[in-house]
């Protein structure tokens, strides 16, 4: 577990103004990390608030009365998305550092969902907002509903739990990403037939299955020449996954395309697209060391992925306000080797 504390006094924005000559808006821009402001703007900005001591008070007045502790569970395991969604939300939590709030991070396996319902259930009384990967679990839906009646707030975060009792879910419309991702095979296959493969790591993830579901849509309605399977979940476990992609190859030698709608990445991968000719058009998600290589080496056509870094502005927001709209989306980017961040 990591813990992130961040501090704040109460102060004018005049004093930041008179300090560094800047407009309003401008320090606005900079104490809600939004976009469009030069580095040395913000550097004197913050110059300016170290030398106050203060932090603005652009928040709303119950959050400068009083400390506001939240915690945060995220998944871990070989799946390298993992670290990048942690470090997305540690990159945006140190832009709020002038919040007067404490933030805790939890870990819990993705194939555990009685570990994330058990850590839910023991989630104490003075936390105002518990941030969660939601899981697709009748055990982890009631820890949302029993937190939501104490008055805590839940935001579901990359994964949603549309069943449960949430405050609202961030992040991408995925069954939109997998439509869009269908269009990217399409075409990239132009007019070659054959099969389609979908891969996943599993079946407990609401993102998951709703990419793949809009990948079908779209496959089905524009390609009904092509036949769309879905592989069995592969896990973590590499071996597994290297067996999965055996059996495809010998069961449909006329493989055209994988989607890897998500998970850890398929150990055997480039040998596998290797034994066809033409390799099969693949796409992933998520911007991960992995999927840069696999961009780089033209083992994947394109990569579809979140801004872990925004989406955590958008959190942290989401926890300061009084009010939510149930869905607070977060954009769908499109990567191929030439356009990485």
């Amino acid at each position: 577990m990591q813990r992130i504390v961040v501090t704040r006094k109460r102060a004018r924005i005049r004093d930041v103004i008179r300090l560094t000559g800047l407009s309003r808006a401008t320090i606005d821009r900079v104490l809600n990390a939004r976009p469009g402001v030069k580095s040395s703007t913000k550097s004197k900005v913050e110059a300016a608030l170290r030398e106050l001591g203060y932090a603005p008070d652009v928040l709303s007045s119950r959050v400068a009365a009083q400390p506001m502790a939240v915690e945060v569970f995220v998944p871990v395991g070989p799946n390298p998305f993992f670290k990048v969604l942690r470090d997305g939300l540690e990159a945006a939590i140190d832009e709020f550092k002038y919040t007067n709030m404490t933030i805790r991070f939890r870990e819990f396996s993705p194939y555990d969902p009685d570990t994330l319902s058990g850590q839910l259930r023991r989630v104490k009384s003075d936390i105002a907002a518990v941030i969660a990967v939601g899981m697709e679990d009748p055990k982890v839906e009631t820890a949302f509903g029993a937190l939501q009646r104490r008055g805590i707030k839940v935001l579901t975060f990359v994964s949603d739990t549309p069943r449960a009792q949430r405050t609202a879910y961030i992040g991408q419309d995925n069954l939109a990403a997998g439509r869009t991702a269908a269009q990217l095979m399409l075409g990239a296959l132009s007019d070659r037939t054959g099969t389609l493969a979908i891969m996943l790591s599993n079946f407990q993830f609401r993102h998951f299955l709703d990419r793949q579901a809009g990948f079908g849509q779209i496959c089905t309605a524009l390609r009904p020449d092509l036949t769309l399977i879905t592989a069995p979940p592969f896990g973590q476990d590499p071996s597994r996954s290297e067996a999965i992609l055996n059996d495809l190859a010998q069961a449909h030698p006329d493989l055209a395309g994988i989607y890897i709608v998500g998970g850890s990445q398929p150990g055997g991968l480039a040998a596998f697209a290797q034994s066809f000719d033409p390799a099969p058009v693949i796409i992933g998600h998520e911007v991960t060391p992995f999927s840069r290589d696999a961009l780089h080496s033209g083992l994947f056509r394109f990569v579809i992925s979140h801004d872990t870094v925004d989406m955590g502005r958008i959190a942290i927001r989401a926890v300061l306000a009084d009010e939510l709209p149930a869905i607070l989306p977060s954009a769908i980017n499109i990567h191929v080797a030439e356009n990485l961040p």
